[in-house]
């Protein structure tokens, strides 16, 4: 613990502020228990908690905070044949799953968006997770297009784009675009 102040100045210059903590994880077999809290500058606070080996534990925490950090958000904009495709995700904001791709298509028509086009999947897929789009091939799942089709990057013969029916899944994943 430190004793002391941040001034004002300093203080407008920091994104987060981490505090943390360690102790024997509960096992008590030579891991370590470490908790990370980050509190940014609206009073938001991220927690991360890792346990294990003292060698790698910082390594599981310094993963989760790059992968929140990092991986992409929605609404993000990415550049489709030269013009603007934002990715609002699905209803939470957050890539979801639905029971058909009929009610993707209402969720997302909801949201005054619709979903992806088979060309936009590809392309989505091509900035993957850290550049603004989303690993699609990486999911092995089948994803919501309209009228009761889907993408499932797995069955590229002849297509990826299949009716809902000729793929063996009972949910599939959508996000919304616009």
């Amino acid at each position: 613990q430190r004793i002391g102040n941040i001034s004002d100045y300093a203080l407008n210059e920091l994104d987060y502020i981490a505090y943390g903590s360690y102790a024997f994880a509960p096992n008590c077999r030579g891991n370590i228990q470490v908790t990370l809290t980050l509190v940014g500058r609206n009073g938001e606070t991220k927690n991360y908690i890792g346990n294990g080996k003292p060698s790698v534990v910082m390594s599981q925490i310094a993963s989760k905070i790059f992968e929140d950090f990092q991986k992409t958000t929605f609404p993000s904009n990415i550049q489709v044949n030269g013009r603007t495709l934002t990715l609002l995700g699905g209803i939470d904001g957050d890539i979801n799953t639905a029971s058909s791709p009929r009610i993707a298509q209402t969720i997302c028509e909801s949201m005054g968006a619709r979903l992806p086009r088979e060309m936009e999947y590809e392309i989505i897929d091509s900035y993957g997770s850290w550049s603004g789009g989303i690993s699609i091939s990486d999911s092995h799942r089948a994803w919501a297009m309209s009228n009761d089709y889907v993408f499932h990057p797995d069955l590229r013969n002849p297509t990826p784009v299949r009716r809902r029916h000729a793929v063996n899944d009972r949910t599939f994943m959508y996000i919304c675009v616009k």
